[in-house]
């Protein structure tokens, strides 16, 4: 199988809007896309009590701009602020650490088109090295 070069990570420090009841907060979070891995947006969430590191698809974070996608562990949905302005709900679950937040649309669109300058949207199956993921996945099991 032929692989394209992987090009550069693009990779993202966001302060995310933590919607808690009564006591709204800001969360750190680095959003990052590997185009090694070019179905998936790693996000990492760096909270005080624990570092969170879930995947989601970079097409369904990309949809959850303009609907709600998601049902796992991670859903994304549009969404206004008080004051009228357009954010991204992101609400994350884990055993450890559930989170609702809410980021700027137009920052969330801003990395998203970062990422699809490095692969476009139906060519990611040419940056993805299968011998790799197969490799990884026996590696995994041998453990």
């Amino acid at each position: 199988m032929t692989v394209q070069p992987a090009s550069d990570v693009v990779s993202q420090l966001f302060t995310l809007r933590r919607l808690a009841p009564g006591r709204p907060a800001d969360v750190e979070a680095d959003f990052c896309y590997d185009p090694a891995e070019p179905y998936a947006v790693t996000i990492t969430f760096h909270d005080q009590v624990v570092t969170w590191r879930p995947e989601l698809a970079r097409s369904s974070l990309a949809r959850g701009i303009a609907e709600p996608v998601g049902g796992g562990r991670i859903s994304v949905w549009p969404s206004l602020t008080a004051d009228g302005r357009a954010v991204v709900v992101m609400s994350a679950s884990s055993p450890d650490c559930d989170l609702v937040c809410e980021i700027r649309t137009n920052q969330l669109h801003r990395f998203l088109t970062r990422t699809f300058a490095q692969v476009p949207v139906g060519t990611e199956s040419r940056h993805l090295d299968l011998d790799a993921v197969i490799e990884r996945l026996l590696a995994s099991d041998a453990q």
